[in-house]
């Protein structure tokens, strides 16, 4: 496909406009009424959100691997990277604090220097400019723990990044956990269904050895998590072992330990604007943005399983042409296009993977129009995993209708088990593994 300097074509330029009718800019104020700072209407989320629309690509990984679980373990030195940009040409103040929660995602009754060594609130200054890029934005980068610091208890950990010293003006949340070394965890990832005939699903059996821990009452000592591809779901609940011997406790024949198996995500790659790549159906191009049409998805939960590699959801950035994708790599006015099978249900339509924290962010919602769901929003250059949701009227989010569910879709889970006396006053994080179908796992 030859590079041309023309506008978008018709069928771009409607879908963008349609776009802009779905996400309607907030209401003005009546003439004569004080405006509401903005900051007062934001509620603190104990997950993985965004308060803002210009905030993209938020990535919190370890040390140098994108697509890793964000974890650390006491006293083993390990850091972890937070990167975010801010859609906007010049830099703001901005600061940033953690928490530490409960098992269930909570605050804890602990105090700052209980659990950091170090005074918190501290101003965010390693930030660069994007460089010959259509989208201007400040990428902002932030190392934790900071040198010459270190957490002193395990646990659930909150990330807050606010603007100019006020914390109910947030930016962004990122959840993390601190593990410690008190138990030994020997998983067994079973694929074949376990609910009768029922197909897709996933049990994540196993067994703990406690190391450091007594264990004199685990039904009401021990909390567990499962994490399925980096995707917080419920809070942790308390579990009972199916059998229990003189070294260890085996957990399983337990629904609480059942998953959906979902599907192999979709996915495309943005890194090569010069040429329509993989899953690209063409690339027109502005002095405003980059138009990106993805080729045509439909639904596949009849479809046959078929293995194909995927990063479990998440993504990565980068580009061909250019070293630092970190300030370097464009943002992109990527469209996505979903035939819908007929007799389709109501309610609203969203892709989701870890470039949206797994949320149903109305900037990821697509515009559906008679058997045709559409949607074009901004994304970094790169690799991305995603999936199609559906929010009904009444209910819970469903893929299944969209994507389908197998039992033998590669998947990678984190099993987190908590632990508590009555006499504590908050949860440890005593184990951490993680286990998985897929051909790598993401520690």
């Amino acid at each position: 496909m030859g590079r041309s300097r023309s506008h978008p074509g018709t069928a771009v330029a409607t879908l963008l406009l349609l776009c802009q009718l779905h996400h309607p800019l907030p209401m003005l104020a009546q003439r004569g009424e004080k405006p509401r700072p903005a900051w007062k209407n934001k509620e603190l989320q104990y997950a993985d959100q965004v308060y803002e629309a210009n905030i993209r690509t938020v990535q919190l990984y370890r040390q140098d691997d994108e697509l890793s679980f964000p974890y650390l373990v006491l006293g083993q030195g390990s850091y972890l990277n937070l990167e975010f940009d801010m859609l906007q040409a010049q830099p703001e103040q901005l600061f940033y604090t953690i928490e530490h929660c409960d098992a269930n995602w909570q605050r804890s009754m602990l105090i700052p220097i209980e659990y950091y060594s170090s005074f918190l609130g501290n101003p965010m200054n390693d930030y660069r400019s994007s460089q010959n890029t259509r989208t201007p934005y400040i990428h902002y980068q932030l190392t934790i723990p900071k040198e010459g610091t270190a957490f002193k208890v395990s646990g659930n950990y909150l990330l807050k990044v606010y603007r100019n010293g006020n914390e109910r003006d947030l930016l962004l949340t990122r959840r993390f956990v601190v593990a410690e070394e008190g138990i030994r965890i020997v998983p067994d990832l079973v694929t074949l269904p376990s609910r009768g005939a029922t197909r897709g699903y996933q049990t994540v059996n196993f067994s703990l050895y406690p190391t450091r821990v007594p264990m004199r009452d685990p039904s009401r000592e021990l909390q567990f998590q499962l994490v399925q591809n980096g995707r917080w779901q419920g809070a942790a609940t308390p579990i009972e072992p199916a059998y229990q011997y003189p070294d260890h406790l085996e957990y399983r024949f337990d629904r609480k330990l059942e998953y959906s198996g979902g599907n192999e995500f979709r996915w495309f790659d943005l890194r090569d604007v010069s040429r329509a790549t993989n899953r690209v159906a063409s690339i027109s191009y502005t002095d405003s943005c980059d138009q990106v049409q993805l080729l045509e998805d439909k639904a596949r939960p009849q479809l046959t399983y078929f293995t194909e590699p995927d990063f479990d959801g998440a993504y990565y950035i980068g580009t061909r042409q250019y070293p630092m994708a970190d300030v370097e790599a464009d943002y992109l006015c990527t469209t996505f296009s979903l035939r819908l099978p007929d007799s389709f249900p109501a309610g609203e339509l969203y892709i989701r993977g870890a470039f949206s924290l797994w949320q149903l962010d109305p900037t990821y919602r697509l515009f559906r129009l008679d058997d045709m769901a559409l949607l074009t929003t901004k994304l970094k250059q790169g690799i991305y995993n995603y999936e199609y949701v559906l929010l009904p009227p009444e209910g819970s989010p469903q893929t299944e209708l969209l994507e389908g569910s197998f039992s033998e879709t590669g998947n990678t889970y984190h099993i987190l088990v908590y632990y508590r006396q009555p006499t504590d006053r908050y949860d440890r994080l005593i184990g951490l593994e993680a286990v998985s179908t897929s051909p790598a796992v993401r520690r």
